[in-house]
């Protein structure tokens, strides 16, 4: 029952209008062309539905207009491999298999397939097919698109596209596809042919024009909506483009997503409440859309959304297909009303394409091939039910049902898989996907420069660091376990340290004053190690951020590393570091001389960066927080060893002295005694007072004094080397 007041729309029932010719009461190829409105000679808008009963007729003319400004693409013969261990070996599994088609410029285009069909990124073996519930459907969307101005992006005309994919192997089929397109996979696992605009694409450059919004939302939760919007902005935009222009840019799309009421409030983290889940996804999607891409994937941008709330992001990436952007994204088990929005569709099954056509023309097909949709079913619901061999063909005298056999329902859905394939190889569809190859690798378009055209960063390596580095340090400021809590539990640890180690004079004791005096230093410099397990948390919280804005062309890893290491080193290392030496420095009764505090407090700030070293190596080798944290402690506790705080190294066997070289802890210690015995008496135990020099060398701690600049340098060489072998550990991150 229609509300009064509201016009009934006129409905055509399967009737559409593409570009390519076709036999009556066969599916269109409108996955190829733009769609035309369906005119019903009135006011009111026209619908197309399905027609379940496939009595739809199809008008196509020959021409290979393109509707919009965008980027069209093009693919041929994809493959897509992932190793696979079977019985001890490990082998290559064929996740796609030949999978050709063609992606209009302009365009929503989605990605379905049903959840048991594999969620895990990786295929292990095939599913076991017992009880499968008609409610584990899963339904996902793609879309692809080129524009080469920011202004022209608002107002071009567009059309939708759907991919519907994935079963067969316990991987996602529909989100490989989109990582595929999306150039999100290594390289050494995908084979076949992949053109933009007609030419093959460029890795270089085509991750400068394409926007990628993954499923998890990676916005940094410290900063504002319009803060991350503009991080982006100014990353992604180049250098020429003025900063009040890129607000202002930034701007335009708050109003366009619909963000002015929590554009400057918080994303949120686990310390902040922040904005709701939908409005984050529009966030993200906003990230991508302030240097208007040429194509936008996204990889179900609904997962984790109510209804309500799905439904307004899926009428936003409408809308935003019909001002001209391409949409590529996979999308979770579609409502009707969703389903409806896309125009196109394609199946897939077991990496083989079943079907690539209009989304109203999908049902006609399935019933050509002996699959009948009942009134008023969701054809998305009755797509899966058929892939997934819950629903049978009409000529059977009774359907499947959940109890049947595991292997009677796998002969079932290999029989499904193999009519529908062939099906599909053997229809128009088939031969205008490859007509399309052909025609956009023969009439390549040419493009201006916009930017990004050139396969350089939009920003230079300044700017990347000058952005990150303000980012980073907002994220240090307004995060006060990392802010105000290191600065105060080295204030709390410093006046306890200094209270035990009061005045440490020795008394009268022979060698009391000795043997203080090393304790403390020793007590100090293995907390300036431990105090620092800290930084494990500095690459590995932000892993997953890091890799997304890597793989979408925001900064080179060199800027991101030196800004990260600037804003922790600083704020977070070096000056509570500064703050504890102080305090205990004066608290215990060391020597009052000037030169003599600076040069401890040089010391100690060399140990703490050291081992802050250590720390960040290890947050970028291991993406496991207990892993890490374990690496990190046992590579203390053998710097200690070797160091020759505990045992001298003179007593060490023969040939595992050289050991005590490997030991960054070893020449901070050495020179943080030698600063402080020396210039001092104490009285010895032989019976008379000795100097420091003298207790420092084969009388009591047998080290080699001097060599200042020697060790100095020892120490900065260790930190120089962690430091490296960090950043060139984050670069060996994959970006797929």
């Amino acid at each position: 029952m229609r509300p009064a007041g509201l016009d009934e729309p006129s409905v055509q029932l399967g009737t559409i209008t593409t570009e390519f010719s076709a036999p009556i009461n066969a599916p269109s190829h409108a996955a190829y062309a733009p769609l035309e409105a369906v005119s019903s000679g009135n006011d009111a808008p026209t619908h197309v539905v399905p027609d379940h009963s496939f009595k739809a007729a199809a008008k196509v003319n020959a021409s290979f207009g393109d509707p919009g400004q965008g980027m069209a693409i093009a693919f041929k013969d994809i493959t897509y491999t992932v190793p696979v261990k079977e019985k001890g070996k490990t082998i290559r599994k064929q996740i796609l298999k030949g999978v050709t088609g063609s992606i209009r410029s302009g365009s929503l285009n989605a990605i379905m397939g049903p959840s048991g069909g594999g969620k895990v990124p990786f295929a292990a073996r095939p599913p076991k097919l017992g009880r499968i519930s008609p409610r584990s459907h899963h339904l996902s969307a793609n879309c692809v698109r080129r524009h080469s101005g920011f202004s022209r992006a608002i107002a071009q005309p567009c059309q939708v596209l759907i991919f519907v994919a994935d079963l067969g192997y316990c991987t996602r089929l529909q989100t490989s596809l989109l990582d595929v397109l999306a150039d999100r996979k290594p390289k050494s696992t995908v084979n076949g042919q992949v053109l933009t605009d007609g030419v093959p694409r460029n890795s270089d450059t085509f991750m400068h024009m394409a926007g990628y919004v993954v499923q998890d939302d990676i916005v940094m939760g410290t900063l504002t909506v319009r803060e991350n919007l503009l991080f982006s902005a100014r990353l992604r935009l180049p250098d020429a483009i003025s900063d009040s222009e890129k607000k202002r840019r930034v701007q335009e799309v708050i109003q366009e997503l619909g963000l002015e009421k929590v554009a400057d409030v918080r994303c949120g983290n686990e310390f902040v409440r922040g904005i709701s889940g939908g409005e984050r996804k529009r966030v993200n999607i906003g990230m991508e859309l302030v240097m208007a891409p040429s194509v936008l994937f996204l990889d179900e941008p609904t997962t984790g959304l109510d209804a309500a709330t799905s439904m307004s992001v899926l009428r936003l990436l409408k809308r935003l297909a019909e001002h001209g952007r391409t949409i590529v994204l996979s999308i979770h088990q579609p409502r009707f009303r969703i389903f409806e929005m896309f125009d196109l569709v394609t199946i897939m099954s077991q990496g083989e394409m079943l079907y690539q056509g209009d989304s109203a023309g999908c049902v006609g097909h399935f019933a050509q091939n002996g699959y009948q949709c009942d009134s008023f079913n969701n054809p998305a619901d009755f797509i899966m039910d058929v892939v997934l061999g819950i629903q049978g063909r009409q000529d059977e005298k009774k359907p499947p049902s959940d109890e049947t056999d595991n292997e009677v329902r796998r002969q079932l859905l290999a029989d499904v898989q193999t009519k529908l394939s062939a099906a599909y190889r053997e229809s128009p569809m088939a031969e205008a996907a490859l007509q399309r190859f052909e025609h956009d690798r023969a009439n390549p378009k040419q493009r201006g420069a916009d930017g990004h055209a050139t396969g350089t960063y939009a920003a230079s390596w300044l700017t990347q660091v000058w952005v990150c580095s303000g980012r980073a340090l907002a994220n240090v400021v307004r995060n006060p376990a990392t802010s105000i809590g290191q600065v105060m539990v080295n204030i709390v640890v410093g006046v306890l340290v200094g209270c035990i180690f009061w005045q440490i004079n020795g008394d009268n004791e022979p060698n009391r004053q000795m043997r203080d005096k090393t304790g403390f230093i020793f007590f100090v410099m293995v907390n300036l190690m431990f105090s620092n397990m800290g930084g494990i948390e500095v690459f590995l919280k932000e892993r997953v951020i890091f890799m997304h804005e890597k793989a979408s062309g925001y900064y080179r890893t060199s800027a991101y590393y030196v800004s990260k290491l600037l804003c922790d080193l600083v704020p977070v290392r070096v000056v509570p570091t500064a703050i504890f030496a102080t305090t205990v420095y004066f608290m215990a009764g060391l020597q009052y001389k000037v030169d003599k505090f600076f040069w401890f407090l040089l010391i100690a700030e060399l140990q703490s960066i050291a081992a802050s070293a250590v720390c960040f190596l290890f947050s970028c080798m291991f993406s496991i927080f207990a892993i890490a944290n374990l690496s990190t402690t046992m590579f203390y506790v053998l710097t200690m060893i070797f160091s020759g705080l505990l045992v001298s190294v003179t007593k060490w066997p023969d040939g595992t002295r050289w050991l005590g070289y490997t030991s960054f802890a070893k020449y901070s210690y050495e020179l943080a005694l030698e600063n402080e015995l020396t210039g001092l008496t104490f009285d010895c135990s032989r019976g008379g007072p000795c100097t420091g020099e003298e207790a420092l060398g084969e009388l009591y701690l047998n080290i080699e004094t001097g060599n200042w600049g020697m060790k100095i340098g020892v120490l900065c060489a260790f930190i120089f080397g962690f430091l490296s072998l960090g950043y060139f550990q984050l670069r060996r991150l994959q970006k797929h």
